[in-house]
């Protein structure tokens, strides 16, 4: 279908500034996936994670994410069917799908699934919405509506 496709993504890992094997398996059994497949590959890197659960860490955050990016196109990927998408630059076309998926979860229900608290900031109580967006192909209206 026109609309399939594959969805992985990265937390950068800003203390060690390049990713670890353990994250870079999932990157080859989607590799392997997009090859048998023929369908792109979505890859969703949360920079905007850092400046909501750890103002400390905003500084490192761009160069560990260039580091990442590049570990990840370093795999062999078909860059012509590979979308790597940073949130803070998606989250235009994502928000609709954003605001979908908050508005069907209930506050009582996102505090038992993601572990909410009162000392959370409102954007940490919205960020499983943010993480959750890209599973919709409205998500990405550039690429499959233009």
């Amino acid at each position: 279908s026109k609309n399939s496709y594959l969805f992985n993504g990265i937390a950068p890992n800003v203390n060690v500034g390049y990713p670890h094997i353990g994250q870079l398996i999932p990157f080859e059994v989607s590799k392997y996936c997009q090859e048998l497949m023929d369908i792109p590959l979505m890859i969703q890197i949360p920079d905007d994670m850092l400046s909501v659960f750890d103002v400390e860490s905003i500084v490192k955050e761009s160069d560990s994410i260039k580091n990442h990016i590049n570990h990840i196109l370093a795999l062999g990927f078909d860059v012509e069917k590979l979308f790597i998408f940073r949130n803070t630059t998606q989250c235009a076309d994502m928000y609709p799908s954003i605001l979908k998926i908050a508005k069907g979860i209930k506050f009582s229900k996102a505090a038992r699934l993601f572990n909410v608290s009162e000392t959370m900031n409102i954007q940490q109580v919205n960020f499983p919405a943010n993480q959750i967006a890209p599973i919709l192909y409205t998500s990405f209206r550039n690429l499959f509506y233009s």
